[in-house]
């Protein structure tokens, strides 16, 4: 669950995404009318700088706007990894970097030139010593 700057509530549940305005009116933003569900379980949600939600998914990363998203298959996570690892928590620094942790280990979000790094186990560059984050 997270708050934009406009004061909705997003949360979600295990396939779907809602937002609640101050009134209380609630509007579900994912999936629409006719639309398939992508999403399985919503294990995590954290706003960017430009209130973009940030979903981490069994089935990958989604980027959710009020009219758009944006989604990072989990296949893309981590190209070291022998298996899709799972994102199960988000964190944004600092520095506007989206720090994506998985049942692999852990992953950054390169916003600039819009790429994943890995850091697991499995390629020399340890986080913990089962990679789950």
């Amino acid at each position: 669950m997270t708050q934009t700057s406009d004061g909705n509530i997003w949360y979600g549940d295990h396939e779907s995404v809602f937002t609640l305005n101050n009134a209380g009116v609630r509007r579900q933003i994912y999936p629409g009318a006719g639309e398939r569900k992508l999403f399985g379980t919503i294990h995590d949600m954290e706003k960017d700088e430009q209130d973009n939600i940030w979903l981490a998914t069994d089935t990958g990363i989604y980027i959710v706007s009020d009219d758009d998203f944006e989604d990072i298959p989990v296949d893309r996570m981590d190209p070291q990894s022998s298996s899709n690892p799972i994102p199960v928590e988000l964190y944004l620094d600092s520095n506007e970097q989206m720090w994506i942790g998985t049942t692999e280990g852990l992953t950054r979000w390169n916003k600039k030139n819009r790429t994943l790094q890995a850091f697991s186990y499995a390629n020399n560059e340890a986080v913990a010593g089962n990679n789950y984050i």
